[in-house]
């Protein structure tokens, strides 16, 4: 009889949500990254449908077992925008260098290629740009990523701001109040002003309104906890935070910040992360955090570094592009 596979690669099943939060807690413990995975960020991951109702999500989440172990691995992917795959892949320490991270890789390369085909319309190619990420001192999955040939293309930094430090008071400018996200009703014109801020920034996908509200209904930003800068009716700019928790260790996060390009340059940013901080304090925060773009050409690393925040960790965003219709291989 010949000898079982040293593991196997299936479609995660709702049995599997318990043995992945233990693998991922303990593949994000090793790497010094425990705080962010929660029974529910990995309920949020689960639940995130594609932006495209073409594709279901079932088909895009993966568990590698191994005989006798278990679960000990998982990956994901979604699809956000026009054609932006975003992947993510966890492995069980116990379980690393065995070839399980470039298998799931390897899996989620041929699904990237495969829904660049099923989207494709017929005498118009299609490209699904696969992204992936790694922090920097996960120094075995980014030469997993670079073996494959995935290009790194940005860096991300994780910024920290001691919250015992006082919060410098910021005017809001004339004309502008910031308010809590209380009104249901101003949904549709927070999710308008975010895709129009957004628009220039590097590799941005304009996310559908049903995906933008799966943030705040699946938890990942309280309503309350935000600041929405009006201009008599029209969102000038918003911090989206997800300041849940204070009294489990936890850091606040301003999760997405953002100003228009019309009232840009009046302290309007300065004004929102100063509020945002004096959230947290308020909540009983001892540290907020954040991520940002190194290269952002709005300015945003300088008002971040000017309110108080220090560099903490890097993240890197690797790319591989898969056109249908053109190319059989990825196109680098």
């Amino acid at each position: 009889m010949p000898n079982p596979p040293p593991f196997i690669i299936r479609l995660f099943q709702p049995t599997d949500f318990h043995p992945v939060l233990d693998l991922i807690q303990a593949a994000s413990q090793a790497d010094g990254l425990h705080e962010r995975q929660t029974a529910d960020a990995l309920r949020a991951r689960v639940s995130s449908p594609h932006d495209d109702p073409r594709l279901s999500a079932e088909d895009d989440m993966w568990v590698v077992v191994v005989r006798e172990a278990g679960v000990v691995a998982y990956g994901d992917g979604v699809l956000r925008g026009q054609g932006g795959y975003r992947t993510e892949c966890f492995v069980h320490p116990s379980f690393r260098g065995r070839g399980i991270g470039r298998a799931l890789l390897t899996r989620q390369c041929q699904r990237a290629q495969a829904i660049a085909r099923m989207l494709a319309a017929p005498g118009a190619p299609l490209t699904v740009t696969l992204g992936a990420r790694a922090w920097e001192q996960q120094a075995a999955a980014l030469a997993v990523l670079e073996a494959k040939g995935l290009r790194r293309e940005r860096t991300f930094l994780e910024l920290a701001r001691d919250l015992a430090q006082p919060v410098a008071a910021s005017p809001v400018p004339p004309g502008l109040r910031l308010e809590p996200w209380l009104d249901r009703r101003a949904d549709e014109a927070i999710w308008q002003a975010d895709v129009e801020a957004f628009a220039d920034h590097w590799n941005y996908s304009s996310e559908t309104f049903e995906s933008f509200m799966s943030r705040l209904t699946l938890g990942r930003i309280q309503g309350e906890h935000c600041l929405i800068a009006w201009a008599g009716s029209t969102v000038a700019g918003a911090s989206l935070n997800d300041m849940d928790g204070a009294h489990t260790g936890r850091a606040a996060w301003i999760s997405h910040l953002f100003v228009r390009r019309a009232w840009r340059g009046r302290g309007l940013g300065r004004a929102l992360v100063n509020g945002s901080l004096a959230r947290a304090r308020q909540l009983g925060f001892a540290t907020a955090e954040l991520l940002v773009d190194a290269e952002n050409a709005a300015g945003a690393l300088q008002l971040y570094r000017a309110a108080g925040f220090e560099e903490v960790a890097r993240r890197y965003s690797y790319q591989m592009l898969f056109t249908a219709g053109i190319d059989a291989e990825p196109t680098h």
